[in-house]
C-alpha cells in the first residue's frame, strides 16, 4: 500500500513539474537508443524452399529504427547494423534449415514498411479510446507489426514479383511475444505462403527486373517536393497531397496556445477566424501536424516525421485515473496552458497516406 503511495506522489509531482511550465514540449528526436537482441532461433516448421537465399532492401521511408520500445521511457528501437544488412544475415540463419543450398535462385525481400507499435497506440488510432479490460492495449508495449513488403525471387540479375505482404500482424493477449518474434511474423507468414504457392504458374506472365530497375523504381518513392525541396513553404497543408508537392494555403497564417488547444489563425473577409479543416502547416521553422483533433511538432527522420501526438479527445492525463495503471504512465506530456496535461504517445508519419502510425 506504502509502494502505490509513493507511487501516486511520484505521479502526481511529475504532473506538476510539467504543468508548471508552458514552455514544455518533448522533443523525440532525443529518445535514447535501443537495439533490437537476436537470438539463435530457427524457423519452427521443416519445409524446403526453392531458394538458397534471401536477400533484404530497405526501401522504408525511415531506415533508422523499426519503431519505440518502452524501457523506463520511450527509447528508439534499432537494429545494430541496419535492416538490409543484419536483420538479412540473421534471416538466412533463422531459415537455414528450409534454404535449397542446391538452388541458383535468390528470394529479394523490398522492405517498404516494417514497424512496431504499442497496443494502445494501435488502438487509439482505430477506436480513439483504450480497452482496459485488456493488458496488452494501454501498455507501452508493442502488440503490432505493421508491414508492407514486395517479394521477388530470380538469378542472374533478372528477377521476378512473386508476392506481397501487406498487412498488419498482431499477438494475441495470452501471447508474451518479445519484440524480435513480432517483428518475424510477417516473414514467417510470407514462407508459408511461398510454400502453398506454385511458383512457376505465377511467374509465367511475369516481367523481368534487373536490380538496377528495382533500386531505380522503389527510390523514386521518396523524390516527393516536400522532402526534396530546401525548404517547406510557410503556410498551412490542407491535404496530405499538398504537403507531398510543398503546395502551401494561407501563408500569413497565425497560431497560438489556449486553454484547451492549439488555435490556428486566418483571416476571411478581413476578420481573423480559427482554421481547423487541415493537415499540417509549416511555421517557417516547424512542421506541425493534426493527426486528431490537435496539431504537434514533429521532427524529421529520414524521409518521414517523427512526433509525441494524443490520439483520444479527451485532453487529460487518463493514465493516472487509477492505481494499476501508474506503473505504465506515458513518459511524455505536452502541456496546453491549462492546469492539466495530456499524455503523449510516440508516433510516425505514414508518407503513403499521411496517417499516423
Amino acid at each position: 500500500m506504502w509502494c502505490i503511495r509513493l507511487i501516486l506522489l511520484s505521479c502526481l509531482a511529475l504532473s506538476t513539474s510539467l504543468t508548471g511550465s508552458c514552455q514544455y514540449d518533448p522533443d523525440i528526436s532525443k529518445t535514447k537508443q535501443r537495439f533490437l537482441k537476436f537470438d539463435s532461433a530457427h524457423f519452427s516448421y521443416n519445409f524446403k524452399l526453392p531458394f538458397y537465399k534471401i536477400e533484404i532492401l530497405d526501401y522504408r521511408f525511415d531506415t533508422t529504427k523499426i519503431g519505440y520500445a518502452e524501457k523506463r521511457t520511450d527509447t528508439r528501437l534499432e537494429i545494430k547494423g541496419g535492416l538490409q544488412q543484419s536483420f538479412g544475415a540473421y534471416l538466412n540463419n533463422y531459415f537455414k534449415n528450409n534454404l535449397d543450398p542446391a538452388s541458383s535462385v535468390t528470394l529479394l525481400i523490398v522492405v517498404k514498411k516494417l514497424w512496431l507499435e504499442y497496443g494502445a497506440t494501435n488502438q487509439i488510432l482505430h477506436t480513439k479510446k483504450i480497452d482496459f479490460s485488456s493488458l496488452l492495449s494501454y501498455l507501452p508495449k508493442n502488440t503490432v507489426c505493421l508491414a508492407n513488403m514486395d517479394v521477388f525471387i530470380g538469378s542472374a540479375d533478372k528477377y521476378q514479383a512473386l508476392i506481397r505482404v501487406d498487412h498488419n500482424f498482431s499477438i494475441e493477449q495470452e501471447e508474451d511475444k518479445d519484440d524480435l518474434s513480432l517483428l518475424l511474423m510477417p516473414f514467417d507468414s510470407l514462407m508459408r505462403s511461398i510454400q502453398s504457392t506454385e511458383i512457376e504458374m505465377v511467374l509465367q506472365k511475369k516481367k523481368n527486373f534487373s536490380t538496377a530497375e528495382i533500386h531505380s523504381g522503389y527510390r523514386s518513392r521518396f523524390e516527393l517536393p516536400g522532402l526534396t525541396e530546401q525548404k517547406l513553404a510557410r503556410g498551412i497543408f490542407l491535404t496530405f497531397e499538398d504537403f507531398k508537392n510543398n503546395k502551401v494555403t494561407y501563408p500569413d497564417f497565425k497560431w497560438k496556445k489556449t486553454k484547451q488547444s492549439m488555435d490556428v489563425l486566418i483571416k476571411q473577409s478581413g476578420e481573423e477566424i480559427v482554421f481547423i479543416d487541415y493537415w499540417g502547416f509549416f511555421d517557417g521553422k516547424d512542421l506541425y501536424i493534426k493527426p486528431n483533433l490537435m496539431p504537434f511538432k514533429t521532427v524529421r527522420q529520414g524521409n518521414t516525421f517523427d512526433l509525441y501526438a494524443n490520439m483520444r479527445n479527451e485532453n487529460y492525463n487518463y493514465h493516472l485515473n487509477s492505481p494499476s495503471n501508474i506503473l505504465t504512465a506515458s513518459k511524455a506530456a505536452i502541456n496546453v496552458g491549462t492546469p492539466s496535461f495530456i499524455s503523449a504517445y510516440p508516433l510516425q508519419v505514414d508518407m503513403e497516406t499521411g496517417k499516423v502510425y
